[in-house]
């Protein structure tokens, strides 16, 4: 469960808006993201998250999709840590919904809170200060079996992470009838799952003030 202000409200900046750096229309989702406090009634899901913090990537490698797809992934970011078996990053608060692990040549992203492995992309390189990916493995669920949405989430999740960068989460829209009123997302994709993207949009692990970039098509 996530609560925060009844007035938060995200809104549309223009191009040209001063507190848009990123030269194209986008939400603004500041007034949500910065106020979100993630909380559950359940004590088992508040263990079951420290618990996992204590997490080694073998374990991490060793779990298994339950219905996967399949979905050509090739894009680089830049990265200048450790290329290691173990982890990448580990989310320090139940605000952020994900956790990032290297393991054999691989990069699994999990949800914090359950442990479900989401995307297993193969590093096709990984080289000082640049990571390509060129293959991607996800849960269909977590991605409502759209190939678009799991590679742009993919994309999303690890420059924030990873690159430590602002990035807009760029999803291309399928239904051309689509207003500026309407949700961002498409095929029913959930409020909750929203919400868990725009808190990772704007809650860095360490606190740090990511700087701006200019956005990236995935």
């Amino acid at each position: 469960m996530s609560t925060g202000s009844e007035l938060s409200v995200p809104c549309w900046l223009a191009p040209s808006d001063a507190q848009n750096p990123f030269g194209l229309e986008v939400i603004d989702c500041r007034s949500v993201a910065l106020t979100m406090v993630s909380a559950t009634p359940d004590p088992q899901t508040v263990a079951n998250f420290f618990g996992l913090r204590r997490s080694d990537a073998n374990e991490v490698a060793a779990k298994d999709l339950n219905e996967t797809l399949a979905v050509d992934c090739r894009f680089s970011i830049a990265y200048d840590g450790q290329f290691v078996d173990g982890p990448i990053f580990l989310a320090p608060e139940m605000e952020h919904k994900w956790d990032i692990y290297a393991h054999g040549g691989k990069i699994y992203v999990r949800r914090s809170w359950t442990g479900i492995v989401v995307h297993v992309a193969e590093i096709e390189e990984a080289e000082a200060g640049r990571l390509s990916l060129r293959s991607l493995t996800c849960e269909a669920g977590p991605v409502f079996g759209v190939p678009e949405f799991a590679v742009a989430q993919l994309h999303f999740l690890l420059s924030i992470y990873l690159e430590r960068q602002l990035r807009p989460f760029q999803f291309r829209r399928r239904k051309r009838t689509m207003s500026r009123r309407t949700s961002p997302w498409v095929d029913g994709a959930s409020m909750g799952e929203w919400r868990s993207l725009l808190a990772a949009w704007t809650r860095i692990a360490s606190g740090d003030t990511p700087t701006h970039s200019s956005p990236a098509t995935p």
